[in-house]
C-alpha cells in the first residue's frame, strides 16, 4: 500500500509509514515529556506552520476544517507570517516576540501517573535553516531528486517548562 500524490505534473509515490501521523500536538507532547532542550532541524514549511499553530495562544491560528495552504497561511497568521517569512537564512527570533504563546497545551498522549494534564514551553526559538546548493534539505526531496520547489527549512529550539 502506498499513496500517490500529483506534484507539478509528476506522480510522487510515498510509503505508508510516511502518513502514520498523530499530529503536531503528539510531537510537542513527546518533546515536553522527554526533552530538556529540544531541537527540530530541517523542518519543512508545512510541518513548521502546523507546529506553530499549536504554540500560539490565539485559537484563530488553529482554524477548524481548514488545511494550511500557501494561499491561506498569510491570512491565518497575518503579521507573524510576514515577519517570519522575512527571516534570512541563519537568522534567529524568539517566538514570544511574534505573539503570546499558549500557557497550557493539552496532552494528547496517555498520561503517566504523576503528569499534569497540560504543559508549556518556556522558550521557543525559530531559526531559518541553511540551504546547500545541490543538496536537498528534507528527506522527501532526497527521495525525489526532481523536487526543485523545496524552500529553505526551519529549525525550532524548544525548552519545556
Amino acid at each position: 500500500m502506498a499513496l500517490e500524490v500529483q506534484h507539478g505534473g509528476r506522480a510522487l509515490l510515498f510509503p505508508p509509514w510516511k502518513f502514520e501521523i498523530r499530529g503536531p500536538l503528539a510531537l510537542l507532547d513527546l518533546l515536553a515529556r522527554r526533552g530538556f532542550l529540544c531541537v527540530l532541524g530541517a523542518v519543512d514549511t508545512q510541518v513548521f506552520w502546523e507546529i506553530l499553530a499549536q504554540l500560539f495562544d490565539d485559537s484563530r491560528y488553529r482554524p477548524n476544517d481548514q488545511p494550511f495552504t500557501p494561499e491561506n497561511l498569510p491570512v491565518v497568521f497575518g503579521e507573524i507570517f510576514e515577519r517570519l517569512s522575512r527571516l534570512e537564512i541563519g537568522e534567529t527570533i524568539n517566538l514570544s516576540d511574534c505573539g503570546p504563546l499558549r500557557r497550557e497545551i493539552p496532552r494528547v498522549l496517555p498520561l503517566l501517573s504523576a503528569q499534569n494534564p497540560s504543559y508549556r514551553f518556556r522558550s521557543i526559538q525559530i531559526r531559518r535553516g541553511a540551504v546547500f546548493p545541490g543538496v536537498p534539505a528534507s528527506s522527501t526531496a532526497r527521495r525525489f531528486q526532481g523536487m526543485a520547489e523545496e524552500s529553505p527549512p526551519w529549525m525550532l529550539i524548544l525548552v519545556p517548562e
